[in-house]
């Protein structure tokens, strides 16, 4: 099967069921997915960050990714409130060793 874009692919999902976006950036494809597949729990994964040591030539990198973050945050501020989406600000390794096998749909 394949589809047009995203927007078809997301649409085509089963709705009400865990899922995440992991890598969100700025949100705007974890928005699309929040919205079109309408899931019973979602989780926004991302690191939004760099591997420390923060380094001086690393610091216009680590500001555009705290931009990410808080715009991600500002988008997702009412979900967030009425869903209770968890926001998980690790790497996608991290994340996905926390959560149990079979958690997701």
């Amino acid at each position: 099967m394949t589809w047009a874009d995203r927007k078809e692919l997301f649409a085509w999902l089963p709705k009400y069921r865990v899922g995440a976006e992991l890598g969100v950036k700025d949100g705007e494809s974890a928005q699309l997915l929040f919205d079109l597949a309408e899931p019973s729990m979602f989780y926004l994964i991302d690191y939004w960050s760099l591997p420390k040591p923060h380094l001086p030539h690393m610091q216009p990198e680590l500001r555009r990714r705290e931009k990410r973050y808080q715009h991600t945050m500002k988008r997702f501020a009412k979900p967030i409130a009425s869903h209770g989406i968890p926001v998980i600000r690790e790497t996608r390794v991290q994340a996905t060793d926390e959560l149990h096998d079979g958690w997701f749909d």
